[in-house]
C-alpha cells in the first residue's frame, strides 16, 4: 500500500504547504502539481511539475509519469491542454460557464494520458477538487491551497494505492 499527499496551486502560500506536509510526515510520496509561488528547492522530497505561473528558471518538467502498484500516473499542471479543450468546442454558445469548459479539459487530459499509456492523471490548474473516471482514466485534481473556485475553501488530496485500487480523500479547509 502506498499513500500520497497531492497538492497544487499554492501560489505563494508556502506556510500552508509546509503545515500540510508536516501534518503527514509518513506518506510514501509527496506531489505538487505546479503554480508553487516559491522556489521548488523549498519542497525537498516532492515530485513537482511546472505550472503556468512557475518561471522556467525553476527547471521543472511539464510532466512526470509515476508507476505505482498497477497504476501509471501522469503528473501535469493541466494548462498545457487548454487549447486542445478549446478545439473540442463544437458550439461556442453552448459553453455557458467555466464548469462546462473544465469538462472539456478533463476529456482532453484523459486523451493525452491514454496516448502516454497512463491509466491515471493527477493535475491542478482549475482550482476545483475533482475525482472521476473519464474515458477509462482516473483523474484526480486536489484543488488549490490558494483558493478554490466554487467556495471560499482550500483543498488537497490524500491518495491511497493498493493492489490496483486507488482511493482519494479530499480535505477541505476554510480560507
Amino acid at each position: 500500500m502506498k499513500q500520497l499527499l497531492v497538492i497544487s496551486d499554492s501560489h505563494g502560500e508556502k506556510q500552508r504547504v509546509k503545515a500540510i506536509r508536516d501534518k503527514y510526515p509518513d506518506m510514501d510520496g509527496y506531489i505538487h502539481l505546479g503554480d508553487l509561488g516559491f522556489h521548488p528547492k523549498e519542497l525537498e522530497g516532492f515530485h513537482i511539475v511546472q505550472g503556468n505561473h512557475d518561471p522556467s528558471s525553476y527547471g521543472l518538467a511539464e510532466k512526470e509519469i509515476l508507476e505505482i502498484d498497477g497504476f501509471k500516473i501522469l503528473l501535469v499542471h493541466g494548462h498545457q491542454y487548454e487549447m486542445g479543450a478549446v478545439s473540442r468546442i463544437e458550439d461556442f454558445m453552448a459553453i455557458d460557464n467555466f464548469q462546462s469548459f473544465v469538462q472539456l479539459l478533463e476529456q482532453e487530459i484523459a486523451m493525452q494520458a491514454k496516448q502516454l499509456g497512463c491509466n491515471a492523471v493527477f493535475h491542478g490548474h482549475t482550482h476545483l477538487p475533482f475525482d472521476e473516471i473519464v474515458d477509462d482514466v482516473r483523474i484526480i485534481n486536489p484543488g488549490s491551497l490558494f483558493f478554490n473556485r466554487k467556495e471560499p475553501m482550500i483543498s488537497y488530496a490524500c491518495v491511497t494505492i493498493d493492489q490496483n485500487h486507488m482511493a482519494c480523500d479530499f480535505t477541505m479547509l476554510p480560507l
